[in-house]
């Protein structure tokens, strides 16, 4: 996308189209209600940033600042209008204005992503994560399934792969360089141990290969305590 200074008008927030691949999680929790509390005291103090596409106003940057509007009653918003000519270009405009403002986490990443968000906005840790979880369930369904059980217990697919790089590191033998094994580490993670830093941890530790193989295969999980029986 070509430099784009953009023009400023004041804009009927009802009419703003919000972008549809945002994470619902950045409406959420203390930042939210704190941005909706000044709102409420001060108004907006800075305008949005809108992509006009087709004779449509798209929010590249202050979905939440327009939903809030939305939410207290406020009805007009400044806005600096950048003109656009498809949607790829609206999802640059909304990468290059956050990304480099308020932090988008991991998280939030993976979310966009499954909301539609092409991989290729997305930082380079979080796409190669996805495309290992791709390549571990060969479709995109199930690894996607795997994905959004990750934002919706808040956790980054990162950790995940990362976690399975250095238990093939650990261990070392060609059943845990699988994607079957793979497969079945990644339930543990999610549904028996519930972190995927356990596997870290039991590694530093030391833990016996042939118990933290078992515990895999088996999907049981790992006591705190485990070392009492070594």
């Amino acid at each position: 996308m070509k430099h784009n200074i953009g023009t400023i008008e004041v804009l009927n927030v009802n009419k703003i189209i919000l972008l549809e691949k945002n994470s619902s999680l950045r409406y959420k929790g203390p930042k939210y209600a704190g941005l909706k509390k000044s709102v409420i005291k001060k108004g907006i103090l800075s305008p949005i940033d809108v992509g006009r596409l087709n004779g449509k106003d798209h929010v590249a940057n202050g979905n939440r600042r327009t939903t809030i509007c939305r939410e207290v009653g406020i009805k007009d918003i400044r806005a600096i209008v950048h003109n656009v000519k498809n949607e790829d270009e609206l999802c640059e405009l909304f990468m290059e204005l956050t990304l480099n403002t308020q932090q988008i986490g991991a998280v939030q990443l993976t979310d966009m992503y499954l909301n539609g968000m092409s991989p290729k906005y997305l930082n380079l840790s979080i796409r190669k994560s996805i495309e290992r979880l791709n390549e571990i369930y060969s479709t995109t369904t199930k690894s996607n399934a795997v994905l959004k059980r990750m934002v919706n217990i808040n956790k980054s697919p990162r950790s995940y792969v990362l976690a399975l790089e250095k238990l093939v590191n650990y261990v070392d033998t060609d059943e845990v360089k699988t994607n079957e094994f793979a497969k079945k580490t990644l339930y543990w993670m999610l549904n028996i141990q519930l972190s995927a830093w356990d596997i870290t941890n039991c590694i530093k530790a030391c833990c016996p290969i042939e118990l933290l193989v078992d515990s895999i295969n088996n999907r049981e999980e790992i006591v705190d305590d485990w070392w009492v029986n070594v």
